[in-house]
Order: C-alpha cells, then sequence, then structure tokens
C-alpha cells in the first residue's frame, strides 16, 4: 500500500509493475473505434414528468361484494399474472405466472423479516431447486432462531452463482461466530429487535461505546450497514470458503502464528469504537494501550500480522495473508476489512484499480470514512481522503474511477469523496428508440503502467440510463453490452474536456428490439351485472448486473429502486385468448409503466375476464406487484354494509404457522358463515365446520385434510365466505414441529 510521505512516488515505475499495490488481476480491453464523443447533458432531460395520482375507486352502493383476492407477487423480466374472473363459478383466482420456489424455499420467505421477503424470495427462484432447499434448509432449521434475519440476509444477498460450491453450513458458522465473538467485546453489542417466531419485521444491528463531540455515548447503525459491512462472508473477490481448515471470522480472532498479535487479546480491554476525527496512528514499535479505539487496534494488528512488503503468492484469503505476513495495499485492504468486520466493525473495500491503489471505509455518523493501513508495517489513516493521492488533497495522481466493492459485486463510485469530478450518462435504447433496461456499462481509462483498463461496470435501469460521476481531467472509453446487442464506443470523453463539473451524456441505440405488447383500446355497453375493482401499486423493482472482476458469474448483485411499475389491461376471453397467442388483441383499462393505479370496469360482455399485470417489455427487470382484485355483482336495492366482510368477522393467526393455524370468529360473523381452505391450484383441502351461534369463538386447522392425512408445507389459502361475499387469504404453513 502507498505510504502517504511524498517520497513513495519516487519509486520507479518498474518496481510497481513487478509487484503492483492491488491483488485483483485487471485486463487490458479494446477501447474500440467509434469516434462519436459524449455531449453536454440536455436540459431538458433533467426532470421526468410526475406520475399522476391514482383515480379513486367507486362506492359498493347498489353492488354486492361476491369475491377478492389479494396477491403479492415477483414479476421477472418475460413474465406476466392474470387474475381470472371465472364467470361460471363467479369467483377470482390467479394463472400464467409459474411457481419459482420448491416448497421449502416458501418456507425459508414465510419466516423470513418482513423487510426481506422479497429480497430472499428473488435470489432463490435464481437457484436450482436443489440449491433452493439446500440454503432453504439452512434457514428453516438454523440452530438459534436469533439468527434467521442474518442467515435470510446472506441467502438473499450473496451472488447466486456463488452458492454453487458453497457449503451450506460455512453461513450459520459465520453468524453464530459473529454472536459467540460479541460478549468478549466491550465497545460493541449486537441488539435484536422484535421476535423471530413471532414474524414481522424483526431485525438485528449493533450499538457501539464511542465519544461523539467530546462525550462517550453509545451509537446505532442502520440495520442495512450490519447485515451488508459485518455479517456478509464476502469481502471483495474471495470464494467464500473454509482455509486452513477455518472461516476468516474463526481464524483471524482466534488463531495467531508465534510471535505474532492474536486479535482476540488486543481487544480485550479495548472500550471505545472511535471518535470520528482524522487521525493518524504510527505502527512501528508500538504497543495496545488500553486507550486505542477499536479501529486504530485492529489497524495496528494488521500493520504488526503484515509488516513485510508483498512477494510470492499475492493471496486473497485473509487467512492465508494474516499466515504469510507480506502484502501490499490489495493484501492489506483484505485482511483490514476481514479483521474489522470479525471486530464487529462496519468495513468494505474501496478500489482505484487504474492507479493501482486499494484501501478501506470504515462507517461513522451516516458515512463511510476512508480507512487505510500503509504497507510494510505503516501508519494507519482514518477518515483523511489523501489515501486516493488525488492532487485535489495534495497527492501527485488524478484519479479515474475510485468504487466500493458491496458484498454481491455491486461497484458504486465514491469518487467524490477523493477528487473532483464530472458526470457520464448513458441513455441506451433498442432499435425502435425504447429504453433498454438491464444493460451493462462498462467505462475504462487509461492503466497506471500503461494500456486501457476497466474503471469499473454499472447496469441502465427502466429509463435505459445509467448515470456515474468520474475523476477529473482522465480519458474514458465506453463498451455497452445487452441482450439486444453490444456497442464499443471508443473513447467518448477527452481529458482535455473532463473538467470538474462537467456533466456528459452518451445516448447509444443498439441492433435489437424489445419484446411489444400490441393492444388496441375497446369499449362497449356496459351490462350492469358484473364489476372488477382493481387496486394495484409496485414498491420496488430489482436490475440485475455484474462487476468487471465477475469470475464465475460469482458477483452478480440486485439493485433495487423505488418504484417498480408494470403494464396492466383488462381482456374478454377472446383477446385473452389473442394476447396468450402472441397475436393482437383488444383490451379495456390499458396502463403502461405505471406504478400505481385504480380501475373500475363495469363488464360489457358475458364470459370469461382477465386483468393481466405484464412484465413481458422488459430486458433484465423484476417488478415486486401488489395487487387486490374483487368482484362485484349486481344486487337488488343496497349491498351488504361494510360490517357484514369477513375481514370484519374473522382474524387468523399466527402466519407463518407451524402446528396450527387458529381463525377467531366474531359474534357479528353471518348465520351462513363457512371456512374452507384451498391449495395453490384451488382444490379443496379441508372445509372446516363453523360453529353454530353467535357468540364470538376460534375453530383451529391443524394442517390435516378431509381424509385426516398431513398436507405439504407450503402456501395455501383460507376461503372465508358467506351467501353475499367471499374473500380468500394466503397463508402458510411450515409443518409440524419435529
Amino acid at each position: 500500500m502507498k505510504h502517504l510521505g511524498l517520497c513513495l512516488f519516487l519509486f520507479v515505475a518498474s518496481t510497481f509493475a513487478t509487484e503492483p499495490g492491488v491483488t485483483v488481476k485487471p485486463e487490458p480491453v479494446e477501447p474500440g473505434t467509434g469516434i462519436r464523443k459524449a455531449i453536454p447533458y440536455p436540459a431538458e432531460l433533467a426532470v421526468p414528468p410526475p406520475e399522476p395520482e391514482p383515480v379513486p375507486l367507486p362506492t359498493d352502493t347498489g353492488w354486492t361484494l361476491i369475491d377478492s383476492l389479494i396477491l403479492h407477487r415477483l414479476l421477472p423480466a418475460g413474465e406476466r399474472l392474470a387474475v381470472v374472473f371465472n364467470s361460471t363459478s363467479e369467483a377470482l383466482y390467479d394463472t400464467l405466472l409459474p411457481e419459482f420456489l420448491t416448497d421449502l424455499a416458501q418456507q425459508a420467505v414465510a419466516i423470513a423479516p418482513d423487510w426481506l421477503k422479497d429480497d430472499l424470495a428473488d435470489n432463490l427462484r435464481r437457484l436450482s431447486q436443489s440449491q433452493q432447499n439446500t440454503f432453504a434448509d439452512i434457514i428453516v432449521h438454523c440452530p438459534d432462531k436469533r439468527y434467521y434475519d442474518e442467515l435470510c440476509f446472506q441467502v438473499a444477498h450473496l451472488a447466486p452463482s456463488a452458492f454453487i460450491y458453497l457449503p451450506a453450513q460455512i453461513l450459520v458458522d459465520n453468524v453464530q461466530l459473529a454472536y459467540q465473538i460479541d460478549p468478549e467485546l466491550q465497545y460493541v453489542d449486537i441488539v435484536d429487535y422484535g421476535n423471530p417466531l413471532q414474524g414481522g419485521n424483526y431485525y438485528s444491528t449493533t450499538r457501539y461505546w464511542a465519544i461523539v463531540q467530546g462525550e462517550t455515548t453509545q451509537v446505532e447503525i442502520p440495520k442495512e450497514i450490519y447485515y451488508w459491512w459485518i455479517i456478509m462472508p464476502k469481502i471483495t473477490d474471495e470464494p467464500i470458503k473454509h482455509v486452513y481448515g477455518y472461516f476468516w471470522r474463526e481464524y483471524l480472532y482466534y488463531h495467531s502464528d508465534p510471535n505474532y498479535p492474536l486479535l482476540q487479546e488486543k481487544l480485550a480491554r479495548t472500550r471505545i469504537l472511535w471518535n470520528g476525527e482524522q487521525q493518524r496512528w504510527v505502527n512501528q514499535g508500538m504497543g495496545f494501550p488500553d486507550t486505542l479505539p477499536a479501529v486504530a487496534v485492529v489497524a495496528r494488528w494488521v500493520a504488526h500480522t503484515v509488516p513485510q512488503r508483498a512477494s510470492g503468492n499475492r493471496p486473497i484469503q485473509p487467512n492465508q495473508i494474516a499466515h504469510e505476513h507480506n502484502g501490499n495495499c490489495g493484501e492489506l485492504q483484505d485482511i483490514l476489512c476481514a479483521g474489522a468486520r470479525t471486530a464487529l466493525i462496519p468495513c468494505g473495500g474501496v478500489l482505484d484499480i487504474n492507479e493501482d491503489h486499494v484501501w478501506c471505509e470504515v462507517w461513522w455518523q451516516d458515512e463511510f470514512r476512508p480507512y487505510q493501513v500503509d504497507w510494510a508495517c505503516g501508519a494507519t489513516n482514518i477518515n483523511n481522503p489523501r489515501v486516493a493521492y488525488d492532487r485535489r488533497h495534495g497527492g501527485s495522481k488524478e484519479v479515474s474511477g475510485v468504487w466500493d466493492w458491496r458484498n454481491d459485486g455491486l461497484q458504486q463510485s465514491v469518487v467524490g469523496i477523493y477528487s473532483y469530478v464530472c458526470t457520464l450518462t448513458v441513455d441506451v435504447r433498442d432499435s425502435l428508440c425504447r429504453p433498454v433496461d438491464g444493460a451493462i456499462i462498462k467505462i475504462s481509462s487509461e492503466f497506471w503502467y500503461g494500456g486501457i483498463y476497466d474503471c469499473f461496470y454499472g447496469v441502465t435501469d427502466r429509463s435505459g440510463r445509467y448515470t456515474t460521476p468520474l475523476g477529473d481531467w482522465q480519458n474514458y472509453y465506453l463498451q455497452v453490452v445487452s441482450s439486444l446487442g453490444a456497442h464499443s464506443a471508443g473513447r467518448v470523453i477527452d481529458s482535455a474536456d473532463c473538467a470538474p463539473g462537467t456533466h456528459f451524456f452518451y445516448p447509444c441505440t443498439l441492433s435489437g428490439t424489445l419484446d411489444s405488447l400490441s393492444i388496441q383500446p375497446d369499449s362497449g355497453t356496459p351490462l350492469d351485472r358484473y364489476r372488477l375493482d382493481v387496486s394495484y401499486s409496485v414498491g420496488h423493482e430489482a436490475l440485475y448486473g455484474y462487476d468487471c472482476y465477475n469470475s464465475s458469474a460469482a458477483n452478480e448483485y440486485a439493485l433495487v429502486k423505488t418504484p417498480g411499475v408494470t403494464d396492466f389491461f383488462i381482456a374478454d376471453q377472446q383477446s385473452f385468448d389473442n394476447y396468450t397467442a402472441g397475436q393482437d388483441f383488444s383490451a379495456f383499462e390499458i396502463d403502461e409503466n405505471t406504478s400505481q393505479a385504480n380501475h373500475s370496469l363495469v363488464l360489457t360482455e358475458t364470459g370469461n375476464h382477465y386483468s393481466v399485470f405484464s412484465n413481458e417489455e422488459q430486458a433484465n427487470v423484476t417488478a415486486f406487484l401488489d395487487a387486490t382484485v374483487r368482484l362485484y355483482k349486481r344486487g337488488v336495492g343496497i349491498a351488504e354494509p361494510q360490517a357484514g366482510r369477513p375481514e370484519t368477522w374473522a382474524r387468523l393467526g399466527p402466519n407463518p404457522f407451524q402446528n396450527q393455524l387458529e381463525i377467531r370468529l366474531g359474534e357479528n360473523r353471518p348465520k351462513d358463515a363457512r371456512v374452507r381452505i384451498l391449495d395453490r391450484t384451488g382444490r379443496l383441502v379441508r372445509t372446516l365446520v363453523v360453529p353454530d351461534g353467535r357468540t364470538a369463538c376460534s375453530m383451529f386447522w391443524n394442517g390435516l385434510d378431509e381424509r385426516g392425512s398431513p398436507v405439504r408445507a407450503g402456501v395455501y389459502f383460507l376461503q372465508l365466505s358467506s351467501a353475499s361475499t367471499t374473500e380468500t387469504r394466503p397463508v402458510v404453513y411450515l409443518g409440524a414441529a419435529r
């Protein structure tokens, strides 16, 4: 790692070329032959038009609710979901969307905290059924229920390909070790909120003793920082595996070679995390006094454990680095990050590959701060942006692409902390000028030792755009890769034009064409017999990308954006048949790229009708859909009052449940109340007998069918109905307790 002293910059280039600072293996790229440059960002593109507010649904007056369906579904790119109104049975059910998860994976999702369910379901669906069951099993049968959230988070956010050779037990050991180490550390506590056995939005995080504005106080980090930057088992580019028979969290804390410091011992008397100030601690020949903050203790342990410059095989596994005791900035970054996470300190890797330097950042007071140990038992520097050696802070470089490396592979530019910046927006369109989502944007620049190398990769959102800051006064080259084609743009920004504050715009058209629906608006005279009310929202969506060191596809990430959008329409039977056959068709209530809407349609024809949510026009984005569909029938006189609906006379819980589900019936239930259990296909599983009388009571379903045989664990539907109304609610059966 490069020392802050200016004398370091006088080393001859051949010394660096022999043993570079970084341990990743960058490969040169062909810059392309394009001559079209990026242009100034057009002002009219800056602010997208706002989406209109949903129109309120009409009242129920004169109509009787006869069925309803509440859905929460993942709609991957190319998929669609239809809610069918079956005119013969006068009932609603969903179709077209396949079931992506195994029964065991569904149980794991049901156990997960509410805020994590979508991420977990989305990542599990991208695994094989065998992999789904393997990693769902460690969640469902984890040895300590406190670990539910940490296990769910790891399975939800590691790259799908990382699971191919990953021993599942490592994820359990990783969490178990964090909870095992926690009581030994005086400056930090893992705190758990909520009850995993009761479900809901339970979570964990860490709370520290720190010095804030001169006062010793406790500070707590956001849960997302805890999971991403303490719990996640992947540091940067290393495979997740045991080395020397140990996972790094155990080896670094409990093991040391003779005459080298033991991290467990050095942290034993540490009482304070840090004071947040810019500091520099000399490490050569220094001990570990009780007054040293935790960030300095870990960094000094690193300096004393890896006191020599790099030589030999240049390992990337923290255990090997700790055992071989030599390294440049690449090795020091890996072991510092792993050591900090072992000590329950949120830490991540920062990379500037093109200028041959990497370091760490540590979380403090709502942002990450620079954190570096200089090589050869050099000093620790914290909260000092000079560690990048950019001219802005007195260094000799003009840094280009500085990015932090999230544990799943997401590369996010943080160059603005270390350098003055320009900005680049890339706009990608298909052959019909429609925005292309999920295109990989590859940005490259000159390498420190010559040639052109990747800086980092990004991904276009649903609008077809990717925007990122870049370091000033550098040349930048661009490539675009998509399932619709590739584009090698060559140099799009000249260093002479790359002044701080400049915003560049590069439009790109690919040769391929996105799938599209050909819909004509339908109309007709309402028959005034049935009415469909549809209310939906897409709270978020996920884009998928990978980084520029995506060896064996181990660094594929999901990037969540809010809100998401969907296409929507209502079609009669003939139009629906044409739609599924890939032909032109007509439809009612057509929405395109809409995040939320309400629709009420009085049907103009007899027969089945379909409320369709489509994500077919997208290339690489998943929408997370919430929808409620209600079916009304024109009644004689006034419809049943709101108080007669099942939601007012029936409560159920717990959900998910293991041994039995309790259905609590109120005294206001109808005389003809019925309770039935259906499977996912709508097949009757069990009819529960509702007790006579009007007093409040409870009834139970114990996971048995009509014949008294146990059913499989999974998702079922509880149908509550009377002569005038029906409501269906999903329930998750986890199986009988072992």
